[in-house]
């Protein structure tokens, strides 16, 4: 069984996860599965970067987050999350079984993407600044590091430890609450919140926006 991990609904890592399928990740796929046919003019991708496998990985754990998560609607079975004080609202938090083979595929493609981020003219180099070029703003410079990140962002949230007590302190409070209840925390739940929060922040955010983000939560 999937370990259960804890996420947040936070739009910056939400963005960070789903754009970076179209083009990046449906591009890998293809560029795999030509292979794969015999096209000889298919991109080549390095040793060990399977895209058909890594998209698969991002399907799976696409489907896994529940819908409240990413659609932000309470009435499909999210809730409020409250201070003990009841008045400040948090960033709700979900419980989600994602397969850590899965986040190890994300894992892998950034190691590939960071590596090829500084080989210019190299195949994965170039589709990872197809990428850039049609996420840039018009009259912007592509920047493939953008890409990168968004893919550390993405992975970095996933690989945060989900066997810890403030995790499961927090997977109780959750397990008690009944779809779409208002959940108010105790003292010792707020305190493995702000903790969570801290090391989420750190893990998604760059540094100079980690205030921002933290305030978020």
């Amino acid at each position: 069984m999937a370990p259960v991990m804890l996420l947040p609904e936070n739009e910056e890592w939400l963005h960070a996860l789903f754009v970076i399928e179209d083009p990046l990740l449906v591009a890998l796929a293809e560029a795999s599965n030509r292979a794969a046919a015999g096209d000889e003019d298919a991109p080549r991708l390095p040793e060990g970067l399977d895209g058909e496998a890594v998209y698969a990985a991002w399907g799976r754990i696409v489907r896994a987050l529940p819908e409240p998560l990413w659609k932000k609607d309470v009435s499909l079975g999210g809730h409020q999350l409250f201070a003990p004080d009841g008045r400040w609202e948090h960033t709700p938090l979900y419980a989600v079984e994602i397969d850590p083979a899965d986040v190890e595929q994300l894992a892998s493609l950034f190691d590939h993407l960071r590596t090829a981020a500084h080989r210019a003219g190299e195949d994965l180099f170039v589709l990872l600044e197809e990428a850039a070029e049609e996420r840039a703003e018009p009259g912007r410079r592509p920047v493939v590091q953008q890409v990168v990140a968004d893919v550390a962002r993405a992975v970095s949230a996933l690989q945060l430890d989900a066997t810890d007590d403030d995790t499961r302190t927090l997977l109780q409070a959750l397990a008690a609450a009944a779809p779409g209840e208002r959940i108010v925390l105790t003292e010792a739940q707020e305190e493995a919140y702000r903790r969570l929060a801290d090391r989420f922040t750190l893990a998604i955010a760059d540094p100079g926006d980690q205030a921002l983000t933290r305030f978020t939560f």
